[in-house]
């Protein structure tokens, strides 16, 4: 227990999971989310009910190597028995791969300072046998220069109105990106993208849009333009979520003020 029985401690969890069999973080109705399989192995470890708040809601089939998420309870854990402990209950789809002390009414959807995105095109004749659930697969050639110079018109604060859902809970659509950037790894492009926070589907429309831009069916400097416009309809298709993954979300020293239509609202 606490050091201080009955005291409450904020842990902060790091999260991976392969999201391919998921429908997504958020618990639902019915079928398998990442946040009810967490929720019932941890209060199984701990025997008590705990429920675990991530830092934001994936959809279903988007992939996290660092998804993050928060508990209470006035148990002092050890952070090897409990990853260990947990992660013997947990399904193979799922691993905790870290575990810290937070500040007191940490919060961690509120208080992240920086999420970090990677959308990944597997760019080559043949799909790939290993990465097929996380890449989106185009056998023709996309032109990378094309691409990045899309990409970066981006960075910076602005209206996302044409890269959001129609269904998106968030109040506005102003959203600031602190990298917008295209990489080549070897037959991989993988989009980056860093902010505080995303609207629903941002960073999948944004990838569709950058396809279409790669094939050359529209110039790069479309891309500013869609952004202008503010109409969805003039963007790129919604990619597959297999492609996306949520790769590292960072936190300052202490809690952090910030307003609900800041939240992450999943991609």
């Amino acid at each position: 227990m606490a050091s201080n029985p009955g005291e409450i401690i904020d842990y902060g969890l790091t999260v991976e999971y392969d999201g391919t069999d998921f429908q997504g973080w958020q618990v639902q109705l019915e079928g398998r989310t990442v946040q009810g399989e967490l929720n019932r192995a941890i209060s199984t470890f701990l025997r008590k009910a705990v429920t675990v708040i991530g830092s934001g809601r994936t959809d279903a089939g988007v992939h996290a190597t660092g998804q993050a998420a928060g508990f209470r309870t006035d148990d002092d854990l050890d952070p090897y028995k409990f990853i260990t402990g947990v992660n013997a209950i947990l399904p193979k789809d799922i691993a905790i791969t870290g575990l810290v002390r937070r500040w007191r009414s940490f919060d961690a959807r509120r208080d992240a300072v920086r999420r970090i995105y990677e959308y990944r095109f597997l760019n080559r004749t043949a799909e790939s046998p290993l990465r097929g659930r996380y890449v989106w697969h185009w056998k023709s050639e996309l032109n990378f220069d094309a691409m990045a110079q899309a990409a970066q018109s981006l960075e910076g604060r602005h209206d996302f109105t044409a890269f959001r859902a129609a269904d998106c809970p968030a109040d506005h659509a102003i959203r600031e990106l602190y990298v917008s950037r295209m990489e080549r790894r070897d037959d991989e492009l993988v989009y980056r993208c860093e902010g505080t926070a995303f609207l629903k589907h941002q960073v999948r429309v944004i990838a569709g849009t950058l396809l279409e831009i790669g094939r050359g069916r529209m110039p790069a400097q479309d891309m500013r333009a869609i952004l202008e416009g503010r109409d969805r309809t003039r963007a790129g298709m919604t990619a597959p979520a297999r492609g996306l993954t949520l790769v590292r979300v960072e936190y300052g020293d202490g809690p952090r003020e910030a307003s609900p239509a800041e939240y992450d609202h999943s991609n």
